[in-house]
């Protein structure tokens, strides 16, 4: 009786350490380009509804630690707002389109998890962009999710997220802008 129990219990485990989990979701989002107007005289931004698309890989949801990987696109509208130089100049919008790859390190609680995932961005080409630098380099999101599971293969989460773009800008600026996205991630996912 102990070896069926004992032989169970390790079984369950090693299943919980090689599950995977694969999450696609959507976002909708707000966007910003930040940087520090008043101290440098330059123009300023504000903020515009986006969206984002996700596909992550992530090797277990039954450990406390767990990595992955993961692809998000990001579309985002920042409104520019011309710097006062005396004579009257329309505010226009940017469209920054950017593709982030990310190592995705999670913290997993009962129902609840913790990512702090190191991007690499990729800008698109954008017609419409033309003042907000070019957000390719090195950046970080964090975020914090909650799991609803439907049954032990279909799941569900829903998770409030920042995306800071360009930290680390691969193109030599002085004083790099930086895409800064908030959003509201929402998606299925189907755990092995």
């Amino acid at each position: 009786m102990k070896k069926a129990v004992l032989s169970m219990l390790l079984m369950s485990l090693m299943a919980g350490l090689y599950s995977q989990v694969i999450r696609i979701s959507i976002a909708p989002t707000l966007s910003n380009a930040l940087y520090f107007p008043t101290v440098v005289g330059g123009y300023g931004s504000d903020g515009r509804l986006g969206m984002a698309a996700s596909f992550e890989y992530i090797k277990s949801n039954n450990t406390r630690f767990s990595y992955g990987f993961g692809i998000d696109y990001l579309h985002s509208n920042v409104e520019i707002i011309p710097a006062p130089t005396g004579e009257p100049r329309e505010s226009h919008e940017e469209t920054i389109n950017v593709l982030a790859v990310s190592f995705k390190g999670v913290y997993n609680l009962k129902k609840l998890y913790f990512t702090a995932n190191p991007l690499l961005d990729i800008q698109l080409p954008s017609d419409s962009q033309s003042s907000v630098d070019k957000q390719t380099g090195l950046g970080l999101s964090l975020s914090l999710g909650r799991r609803f599971q439907f049954s032990e293969t279909v799941g569900f989460s829903v998770e409030p997220i920042i995306w800071i773009n360009n930290l680390v800008p691969f193109i030599d600026q002085s004083m790099a802008e930086r895409l800064a996205v908030v959003g509201l991630k929402a998606g299925i996912s189907l755990n092995r």
